[in-house]
């Protein structure tokens, strides 16, 4: 069993700003969010911690590694996708200043990259490879939303953009029986 869940609300999420790899810290709203986790999370069957090399996630797991009395252990393969020149700007920004590459991102993210970033398919790449890995791991996984929802779509064929939880929320996907669900902390 899995137990995913997206880092707490930063500042550039409140903003509804791409932030991918760079550093934002936590909005007020997220400190709150850290807290509900670290306490959900004591109720958890498990045995490593995984989390994003990004400072967002490596706060929340350790908090919670604290309390587990386990050691998290970061990654580059849980990073959020990368958004290149796209860090910092909102959606609105990105279709006003790119509107025909912001087009062809949203109607295929598989083959077409963000400006110097990554596609979807080199994220599913790195989701993929921690998967085959820890398949058999009860897994507690700080993370981002791109990547979160690219492990549900291991099970599912749902759109993407329909998987990407909430900042603070919690899905459980249970591989053997291909069970996925959400749960709001």
């Amino acid at each position: 069993m899995w137990y995913l869940f997206r880092h707490p609300q930063t500042i550039l999420n409140e903003q509804q700003k791409y932030h991918g790899w760079s550093y934002a810290p936590y909005s007020h709203l997220g400190e709150k969010q850290l807290k509900n986790m670290v306490e959900f999370s004591k109720q958890l069957p498990v045995n490593q911690i995984l989390c994003s090399d990004l400072p967002r996630c490596q706060e929340a797991a350790e908090q919670i590694a604290l309390v587990k009395k386990l050691q998290p252990v970061s990654t580059k393969l849980l990073r959020e996708l990368n958004f290149g020149e796209w860090h910092g700007y909102s959606y609105n920004e990105l279709t006003k200043k790119y509107p025909n590459i912001m087009k062809k991102w949203v109607d295929d993210p598989w083959t077409n990259a963000p400006l110097n970033g990554e596609t979807l398919t080199e994220l599913k790449n790195r989701c993929t490879e921690l998967y085959k890995k820890y398949k058999e791991t009860n897994l507690l996984i700080v993370s981002h939303g791109g990547v979160i929802a690219l492990f549900q779509q291991l099970i599912n064929n749902k759109p993407y953009w329909k998987l990407l939880p909430k900042n603070n929320q919690c899905i459980t996907i249970d591989w053997l029986t291909k069970q996925i669900e959400s749960i709001d902390i």
